[in-house]
């Protein structure tokens, strides 16, 4: 097989999915130039598949936190450009 040195030792094998209700299929993560080829028949190690809800949950956490630091940065940023303002108008 032309494929079949991609497959090393370090491997790592994962269970994917096409979309949200597609098919499922075996993800190959082909693993460094260095290690030995996996021999036939070899077991190598694998990972547990991302959840997509866990990585929508993630998500939601990550929009939330970014939107109450933009709101908090968005109130200093405002009183900056006041004392700015008022230095300016000094001046």
């Amino acid at each position: 097989m032309k494929l079949s040195g991609l497959v090393r030792a370090d491997s790592i094998v994962t269970i994917g999915t096409e979309g949200v209700v597609g098919e499922t299929f075996v993800a190959v993560q082909p693993g460094s130039a260095r290690a030995p080829r996996a021999a036939a028949l070899a077991t190598i190690p694998s990972k547990e598949p991302a959840e997509l809800s866990e990585l929508l949950t993630r998500g939601n956490q990550l929009l939330s936190d970014a939107d109450r630091m933009l709101k908090e940065t968005g109130g200093r940023l405002n009183g900056a450009l006041s004392a700015v303002a008022t230095v300016v108008s000094n001046v």
